[in-house]
């Protein structure tokens, strides 16, 4: 089917399917985020200051650790010390730190 097409035509036909993937991993990593947060939000109950630090730091600490690609996904433990280290605090384990 595709060898009837031109590369042109094939370029416009991959335009579309391109900005799908992108935007489903944009939407997984949206999601991602989202959950994450909740996670380390229920995990610090009713203790004030683990809940203003999660608040506070976790946009920007999972933005720098999370990978879009081939091996996507959030490097948990970078995480985890990222909010620690901008927080001043100790809320939460980091169990393998490379």
């Amino acid at each position: 089917m595709l060898d009837n097409l031109g590369w042109g035509k094939r370029f416009l036909l991959a335009i579309p399917l391109g900005a799908a993937v992108l935007g489903w991993q944009t939407y997984d990593r949206s999601k991602e985020a989202k959950s994450t947060k909740a996670e380390m939000l229920q995990q610090c109950g009713d203790d004030k200051p683990c809940v203003a630090a999660v608040e506070q730091h976790a946009e920007v600490c999972f933005k720098d650790n999370y990978k879009l690609g081939n091996s996507s996904g959030l490097r948990t433990d970078a995480f985890v010390k990222c909010i620690n280290d901008r927080s001043g605090g100790q809320f939460f384990v980091v169990v393998d730190e490379k």
